[in-house]
């Protein structure tokens, strides 16, 4: 789906624009560029099951890119790859376990402005990979919401 720039509300739905061209619309959001709604056009008139499919598909990935790169720690981005994740959750339970012998370092920023950090002690090691769990939920908490939001309705024959 394709963001559409310069939406002022949610509009969840599907239109008939031609013969054999159907569009389909669904949420709303704002980034840096304005605010949006989704949008995919189809050459067919699309199933039900299709339409939300395609909705839920996209609602998952934005989830999935929220968590991937959307938390910060001192001011830059930090990956949360599926690896980066599990490092961190291991790191964190040998911390509380009190079996840390080395502090992890972490890449923080882009592949061209990042900088190497290692964690000064445990307790902010501790404090960050809660705070990394806490965004993990968030992101997926914000996902549900988006879901409940989709008037399904819209979109049935």
């Amino acid at each position: 789906m394709e963001k559409i720039y310069g939406a002022e509300k949610r509009c969840d739905g599907i239109k008939q624009i031609g013969r054999r061209r159907w569009k389909v619309f669904f949420g709303f959001g704002e980034d840096d560029m304005g605010t949006y709604v989704y949008c995919h056009v189809f050459d067919y008139k699309p199933s039900f099951d299709e339409v939300k499919e395609m909705i839920l598909g996209q609602i998952n990935a934005n989830v999935q890119e929220q968590i991937l790169s959307g938390f910060r720690y001192r001011d830059k981005i930090v990956w949360l790859s599926a690896e980066n994740q599990r490092n961190i959750a291991l790191a964190y339970a040998m911390a509380k376990g009190g079996d840390i012998q080395t502090l992890p370092t972490l890449k923080l920023g882009s592949d061209d402005d990042y900088e190497m950090y290692t964690f000064q002690d445990v307790n902010e090691f501790v404090l960050f990979a809660v705070h990394v769990q806490m965004h993990i939920e968030d992101c997926i908490a914000a996902g549900r919401e988006e879901k409940g939001l989709v008037n399904w309705t819209n979109y049935e024959e």
